[in-house]
């Protein structure tokens, strides 16, 4: 993983182990269970643009690969839960992952970031998608609430040059049904059943 991707990926499981799930009675019963579901989120993820039409198109194609891969895992029968964040929700996206975890109880994120920029290679446009699991941090927390720590379960970049022709040959359900044969083949999704 290039160290542009382990930063996004680290980023989203800092801010979201540094939250803490609200809880009544200690730590909630689907976070102690090694199988769960997962909480895809998609939207406003990854790269930052300053040009509002812009963000908002990344938005919606993440949007798009977001709709088709759950599909493909609700016909696979992957318990999962969906969250589109949108461009004006990017900066508080750790907040309302965490808050729809603990309202799904769910103990996985499955997201789709989005990466646009350019290297020695040239322009490109991709994505990082990434299954995180959430534990119990023994960190103490104040009363209840929980401190949670994000554990890797899988990541994978999909990188595309940033030319018309790319663009032209690129099909958001294509890609999803890819990225949903990659998470299958990982083994990533057997605890989502």
């Amino acid at each position: 993983m290039q160290a542009r991707h382990r930063r996004l990926l680290l980023a989203l499981c800092l801010s979201l182990g540094a939250h803490g799930l609200a809880s009544a009675q200690g730590v909630p019963a689907y976070l102690l269970d090694q199988r769960g579901c997962g909480l895809l989120v998609d939207g406003s993820i990854g790269s930052t643009f300053a040009d509002a039409q812009v963000a908002s198109m990344w938005q919606t194609i993440n949007k798009a690969i977001g709709e088709h891969l759950q599909d493909y895992l609700q016909q696979a029968k992957v318990k999962s839960q969906r969250l589109t964040v949108a461009v004006s929700q990017g900066p508080e996206a750790a907040s309302l992952v965490m808050e729809a975890l603990a309202q799904h109880r769910c103990n996985r994120v499955v997201q789709i970031a989005n990466d646009v920029g350019e290297n020695a290679q040239g322009r490109y446009f991709g994505f990082v998608v990434s299954v995180i699991r959430m534990v119990p941090s023994s960190e103490p927390a104040g009363e209840g609430v929980v401190n949670t720590t994000a554990r890797s379960e899988f990541a994978k970049t999909y990188r595309f040059p940033r030319t018309q022709e790319a663009f032209d040959a690129f099909y958001t359900g294509e890609f999803a049904f890819k990225v949903y044969g990659d998470l299958a083949a990982s083994g990533a999704l057997d605890a989502m059943r």
